[in-house]
């Protein structure tokens, strides 16, 4: 995982690091994890990208729990799998 994009890019970064957590590695190898800037892509937020560019303020906390919840949805269609909130209990994985 590479650093934030911008000094103000924290939440993206975070939410990236957390989705690919959360996908798993992918199944084939050509397939890849998610990017920074192909989360911000993907979700369409205008909004998100502005605010984390460098300059754009930020992102506080209530808007957080908006660009999450449009990046999960994005994010698990991009995958071709189930949104998380259809999905039964997923086992975890032993190490």
């Amino acid at each position: 995982m590479k650093p934030q994009l911008t000094t103000l890019a924290c939440s993206v970064a975070a939410f990236t690091a957390a989705a690919n957590g959360l996908r798993g590695l992918p199944a084939a190898a050509y397939e890849t994890v998610i990017t920074q800037p192909v989360l911000r892509e993907l979700t369409g937020s205008a909004e998100w990208a502005a605010l984390s560019a460098e300059g754009g303020g930020g992102v506080h906390f209530d808007q957080l729990q908006n660009f999450a919840a449009l990046a999960v949805e994005k994010n698990w269609a991009w995958r071709g799998t189930a949104s998380p909130r259809s999905t039964p209990k997923l086992p975890m994985r032993r190490r």
